[in-house]
């Protein structure tokens, strides 16, 4: 518990003892409307440590409650932000498939794949297996000739 709250709870005692015939309730607490109990500890005459710990009783429910609300909340956005990124990529990979949708104004077609840049060395290289291609065919040509 943080230290305002044993503050609280120990000023809650404190009045207890001091003012037997009062009632004493915590601060800051919302009252649910479904719930029949109450949240002020009722005091008896007969046992002060009674009314002691009902009323540490009566601080530890609410925090649980709003710890719990807290926890809630928190499990709701992530879960929604899961099923929200989930959505999206299913609906990306069904999207690339079809079209391509883009945020720009000026581009509203499918984009064409890459093209392989041409340099100096690939066009070497094509010109090399081409040249040994055609050295091939004619080594063929001439062996069927040799063998006739």
């Amino acid at each position: 518990m943080s230290t305002k709250l044993v503050k609280r709870l120990l000023q809650e005692t404190l009045e207890l003892k001091e003012d037997n015939n009062e009632e004493v309730s915590p601060r800051n607490v919302k009252r649910k409307k479904k719930s029949s109990k109450s949240l002020i500890a009722k005091k008896s005459d007969d046992d002060p440590m009674q009314t002691q710990v009902e009323s540490i009783l009566v601080w530890d429910r609410a925090l649980q409650s709003r710890e719990g609300r807290k926890n809630k909340a928190l499990k709701r956005k992530t879960d929604s932000q899961k099923k929200e990124t989930k959505h999206r990529k299913e609906a990306k990979l069904h999207t690339m498939d079809a079209t391509f949708i883009s945020n720009s104004r000026t581009s509203s077609s499918k984009r064409s794949p890459l093209q392989p840049t041409v340099t100096k060395r690939t066009i070497e290289n094509k010109r090399k297996i081409k040249d040994l291609k055609e050295l091939a065919a004619a080594l063929k040509k001439t062996s069927r000739k040799r063998k006739t």
